[in-house]
């Protein structure tokens, strides 16, 4: 009885889904970017500890999977080094590839892994630089989204 009440006030299938690349270790400070099928715009979010689920502004975590890792120098200047550097590189390369009317499935096939996977694969096997490093895993997280934009609010999830 009480789960039928849920699915009455919490359907499952109200909202829009989407996928979002999150950069960081959940349950710490991660960093994520979001291409909104619908217009191609890409909403980042940073610097924000979230729990071990993704909750964020209305936008509810389905699934995850990771797609690598990445290290990136600490301190280190270089265009491509830090994470917010690496994101840009992200944002820049999904931006050029999205065309209005993709899918999810195809976003997901043909921008979000091929260009999270490029990104991380050029980083692996740089000349090793005296700097400090740290090593980021990668996630593509499938989400449902109550409202267009999932940046607009502090993270929300109270589940660890």
């Amino acid at each position: 009885m009480l789960s039928s009440l849920r699915n009455i006030i919490f359907p499952k299938s109200s909202g829009k889904p989407s996928a979002v690349l999150a950069v960081g270790h959940f349950g710490g400070m991660m960093r994520i970017i979001h291409l909104r099928p619908e217009d191609g715009e890409i909403e980042r979010i940073g610097g924000s500890p979230f729990p071990t689920t993704f909750r964020y502004g209305g936008a509810v975590e389905q699934s995850r999977e990771e797609l690598g890792e990445v290290t990136l120098y600490a301190g280190h200047d270089d265009a491509d080094e830090t994470v917010y550097n690496f994101l840009d590189d992200i944002s820049a390369r999904m931006r050029s590839q999205y065309s209005s009317g993709m899918t999810l499935a195809q976003l997901v096939q043909d921008i979000f892994r091929p260009v999270a996977l490029n990104a991380i694969h050029k980083r692996k096997g740089r000349e090793r630089l005296m700097s400090p490093t740290e090593t980021f895993p990668v996630y593509l997280v499938y989400v449902m989204r109550s409202s267009e934009r999932i940046g607009t609010g502090p993270p929300t999830s109270i589940r660890h």
